[in-house]
């Protein structure tokens, strides 16, 4: 199975399966690409955390067994994590890091489709 990721603004152009990541759903989001028998996976984010979750789910889904911890790390160094250390940025509070680098938190996965023009990201349980 081959993965890709790309920015969540253009999966509305991405053919086939696409994927809301995070590592809260690590294993159920590998789970559910696994269950779909899908030969192409599109890992859908938004920022550099997203990538490193990618690239923790792309070895999930060679079916290799990482360790999240590294990831994890990327995740909190990341450029986009910092607006979480502003006090003055309260719609990021610093609790949601660590909520959020919690690992397979979930039992679903996140696929997002396409309406009428517009993605619709849904939950399933694989």
């Amino acid at each position: 199975m081959r993965s890709y990721y790309c920015n969540l603004n253009d999966c509305h152009t991405a053919t086939g399966t696409v994927i809301a990541i995070d590592v809260m759903r690590a294993f159920s989001t590998a789970a559910y690409a696994f269950s779909m028998s899908a030969k192409q996976v599109l890992l859908g984010g938004g920022g550099d955390e997203d990538l490193a979750c990618a690239n923790s789910l792309e070895a999930l889904l060679k079916d290799e067994r990482p360790n999240l911890q590294p990831f994890i790390q990327r995740v909190l160094a990341s450029k986009d994590e910092f607006q979480h250390f502003n006090p003055t940025k309260i719609g990021f509070p610093i609790t949601d890091l660590d909520y959020c680098t919690q690992t397979d938190k979930f039992d679903f996965a996140m696929p997002i489709e396409r309406n009428d023009g517009r993605l619709i990201m849904y939950f399933i349980k694989p």
